[in-house]
This record gives structure tokens, sequence and C-alpha cells, in this order.
């Protein structure tokens, strides 16, 4: 069973919107956009609609007319909400809730898990009998209510156990092994623990327990983290139901709460394995882990509804699956986690000369480049100061991530930023430096002779100073320095920390102190600003 269409008229915010996943509807649908953007909505509209026909889903009684987006809307509600299934018949006509009551598989159409899970403690000392679990009436009926369902599933499972047990006369070792064998491995899919037993409930322990490795001792539930617990609740209530909802819409409103990436990833694999292959998983998200995970592992079986390009909630709207391009994709990844890509990838690359390898655990090794991310990481944050080598492997490499990058990375710009020592044969004048900036717009030159020349400039020395406690001797400095454009400053570095102070400093070490009184408010940052972003 699979839907194909969907129509939702005067319910909660929306007029009138559609939802058309085409003629192959495909086995996971991902509602993808920020809060509010109304994702959950279309979830509670299926269980409005399943009541609408049988019964709620969940253990809430609910009113269609407190749904309304306008009270005095004449639609009723067989007309407000429209499901569709890939034979193009509809649902609520075709006969398939009065048949799966006939035929004993009672309220198995639509499976419904809230974003409000209930992760608290399990600990049964009375073993009360549980409604069957084909009936649905466990856990919360809306998007907006708490779901508690680990207290009603230890309890089935520890039935199942004992039955097996009973019924079936087998060895313990063996009841375990069907009972949360599979289950078991599910669980050490995502995390590292896996269950030890179900416990005792008439001797007071009613409850999980648990090990883990190179952990010595076995715990009960109630001693896992929150994320753990989400994650064990949502594969045992799926590993219950998956015997009995084999042809069913299973509906996860943000499964990511409290896991982290890694996690988030494992999980969704483990979920579209565990549910039947005749049923559909529709998944609301903005979770960069569920994301990678279907773009990545189930590019070809899901379909992305992208509800944060628009307002649909006001007129007719129609929302149809995205093309799954490479841009498509960066735009929902923006989208749904509010542009958190661009925090985590620069947006500009500026090649720089410097040692071109990497460091411990591959941190920028080059001067140059830790000079100038230190100077502007707080204003250009989206940038990135990368050393490629010399003046001439600095082209050869800067040349070739051109032709690469910005083929695969359209939204990145890539900068050349050479200093103006590019002569071998003689000084590079500010003409040889204009005729270099018009080969390319890409191409950045310094206008004094090297970032020394910035560094040792007489207003950065004298902050320095000034903060330090320090006396400037600037009556020596200007004897030293001549022109702070051309000279070669850097074989001048002994005399000039000697105008600063007379502690010995290493060059490298002093030029970084520096690097940090070179702020917006002094020419020189404005200087190099210029030089290197207009």
């Amino acid at each position: 069973m699979k839907i194909s269409k969907v129509e939702i008229k005067n319910f909660k915010r929306f007029d009138d919107l559609t939802l058309d996943l085409g003629d192959s509807p495909g086995r996971i649908i991902a509602l993808v956009g920020p809060n509010g953007c109304g994702k959950s909505s279309v979830l509670d509209a299926f269980l409005t609609y399943n009541a609408q026909y049988i019964r709620y889903v969940g253990n809430s009684i609910g009113n269609i007319q407190e749904t309304k987006k306008d009270p005095s809307h004449p639609l009723s509600p067989g007309q407000n909400i429209k499901v569709y299934l890939d034979n193009t018949s509809e649902l609520g006509e075709s006969g398939e809730f009065n048949k799966r009551e006939t035929s004993g598989l009672g309220n198995t159409i639509f499976s419904f898990r809230s974003p409000y899970r209930y992760s608290g403690n399990l600990l049964k000392t009375i073993l009360e009998q549980v409604s069957d679990i084909k009936e649905n009436i466990d856990g919360a009926g809306f998007s907006n209510q708490l779901d508690d369902k680990i207290t009603q599933n230890y309890s089935r499972l520890y039935v199942y156990y004992h039955n097996l047990l009973e019924r079936e006369d087998l060895q313990a070792s063996i009841a375990k092994a069907r009972v949360i064998g599979g289950l078991n491995t599910s669980i050490k899919n995502c995390l590292d623990i896996e269950i030890t037993n179900i416990g005792n409930v008439m001797d007071g322990k009613g409850t999980l327990y648990f090990k883990k490795t190179n952990e010595p001792h076995i715990f009960d539930y109630n001693k896992l983290s929150t994320g753990e617990k989400e994650c064990v609740d949502i594969l045992i209530d799926i590993f219950l139901r998956k015997e009995v909802y084999k042809e069913t819409i299973y509906c996860i409103d943000e499964p990511e709460l409290h896991l982290n990436t890694g996690i988030q990833r494992k999980l969704l694999k483990e979920i579209i394995d565990m549910i039947p292959e005749e049923s559909q998983l529709w998944i609301c998200t903005h979770s960069i882990g569920f994301l990678r995970s279907l773009q990545l592992d189930y590019n070809s079986d899901c379909q992305i509804l992208d509800f944060g390009s628009g307002d649909y909630f006001n007129g007719p709207k129609t929302i149809v699956p995205i093309e799954k391009t490479r841009k498509n994709w960066a735009k929902i990844f923006e989208t749904a986690l509010e542009d958190l890509t661009g925090l985590i990838a620069p947006k500009r690359l500026i090649y720089c000369e410097g040692y071109p390898n990497p460091g411990i655990e591959f941190r920028e090794k080059g001067f140059d480049a830790r000079i100038y991310n230190t100077i502007f990481e707080a204003a250009y944050p989206d940038c990135l100061f990368v050393s490629s080598g010399g003046n001439k492997e600095l082209e050869k490499h800067s040349g070739l991530a051109l032709q690469i990058l910005n083929k695969a990375f359209m939204d990145v710009e890539i900068f050349i930023l050479k200093d103006r020592d590019i002569n071998s044969s003689g000084p590079t004048t500010q003409e040889d430096r204009t005729r270099f900036l018009q080969k390319s717009s890409s191409n950045r030159m310094l206008f004094r002779k090297e970032i020394e020349n910035y560094l040792f400039d007489k207003e950065i020395l004298i902050k320095y100073c000034l903060s330090s406690g320090l006396e400037f001797n600037e009556e020596s400095y200007d004897l030293i320095v001549q022109d702070i454009n051309e000279n070669d400053v850097k074989s001048m570095f002994t005399q000039i920390l000697a105008c600063c102070t007379s502690r010995k400093i290493l060059k490298e070490i002093f030029c970084f102190e520096l690097a940090k009184f070179i702020t917006p408010e002094t020419q020189v940052y404005q200087e190099l600003e210029s030089v290197i972003f207009n």
C-alpha cells in the first residue's frame, strides 16, 4: 500500500493543499522543512482521515470540527481530506477500512509516532492485560501529544516470551532468541548495547536489561541515556508491529529527537529494513543524519517534499517531489537546517603561499594562511585561507582547484592570493601587479611586498606595545624601515623587534601576536581587506 496523492482542505492552517507523488510513489516519503511549515499537520490529516472511516489512531478522542481552519466552511468531514492509493483509487471509498476490521486486522492502515516520545522509567510489578496491538490505541493520536508506548510494548514482549515457553515448550534460550534475537540485531546496528533479558515481573523486576561492550555489569532500561531510550523505543514498537502492520502507512514525526547524527543515519536504515516491503514510510524531518541517509542510501526509494520553499497555507497549493539533483539537495539541506551547511563549509576559499602539507589532525600548517585566518576569521567566518606551496606551486595547485571545485561547488568562490615578490629577476612593480590582476577575476595580489609588510607596520607595532605596557621606539623604527610597502622587512626582524622589546621572541610567534592587533578599525586591516575581498 502506497499513497500517491493527498488532498487537504480547510484543515488546521491549510486552505487547500495537494501532495502529488505521481504514478509511481516511493516507499519513503520525506517531508522536509523548518519548524512551523506544516509537515506535522499532514500526518495529523492522515490520523483525522482514519478516524472519519473507522476510529482514531492512538489514545486520543478528537473532533474534526476543531481541526477546521474555518469552522463555518461547508465541507463535511469526508470531503476535507482525501487520500489516493497508487492504483488511483480513493482509500476511503475503496472499502479497505471495513475490509481490515472484518478480516481481523483491526485499525492497521496507519501507524503513528509523534515527536514527543516518552522515555521515562520502565519497571513493571504487575502484569495487566494490554490491548491487541492491531487495535492501534496506544500512544499519541496527534503530533502535539505525548507518545508513551514503551510500557505496553514491554508487556507484549514479556507475554510473547512466556507464551513461547509454555505453549511451545521451548527452552528459555531458544524462546529468548526468538523474541529478542532479531530485535537485538537492529539495536546493535545503532547502539553499542543489546538486550540480555526481559526481566521478571513477578519478582518486581519487570524491565529490560542490557549489556554494553567493555561494560562489566548488566544494567536496566532506566540506566540508558535519553537518546538510547529513544532509539530502543522506536525499534521495539516497529518490531512488534511489523508482523501485523504489513500493508501500512508508517508515520514518524521527527525521529531524530535526542539522537546524534551518526545514530540518526543508522536508525533510519533499521526502520526501513524492518518495515514490511508492502508498506510506505512517511517521515517528517530536518535532520542532517536522516537527509544524508536518504540522499546516499535510499536515493532511488525516496521522494522528498520540500515544505520550506513557500507558503502552502493560503490558497490552493500543490507540492510535488523535488528532482533529486545536487543543486536541489543542497537547497533541501539549507532549507531544512536553516543554512547550517553554510556554517560547516566555507563559501570562499583563498589559496595563498605557504607550506602546503597539513599538520597534526590535518590542521593548517602554512604560516601565511594561519595569519590571514587569524585576521579575518571573525568578520569572514565563511572564508578559509589555505596554503598551497610557493609562488609557482600556488598557481599550479589553485588553477587545478579552480577547474574542479568551481564545477563541483557552484556556490564557492575561489581566489588566488599572491605576495608581490613574484619576480625572481627583480622587484615586482605595481604595473606587474595590475597585469596579474587583469588576467583573472579570481586573482589577488598584495599591494605590499608580503604579509610581514603589514604585520610590521608602525600602526600595528604601536598597538602591540601599548597592549603589553612597552615603549615603542619610533625614531629607531623610522631609520630601519624606509618604505613599508617595498622594503624586505622580513630580513629586518631582529632590529624591528628591538624597537618594541628587549625580549627574545621567535619571529613566527611575534607575527602571530601582531596578527591579533590587525583589527577592522586599523588602516592596515582596511587595506588588506580591500586587496583580498574588494
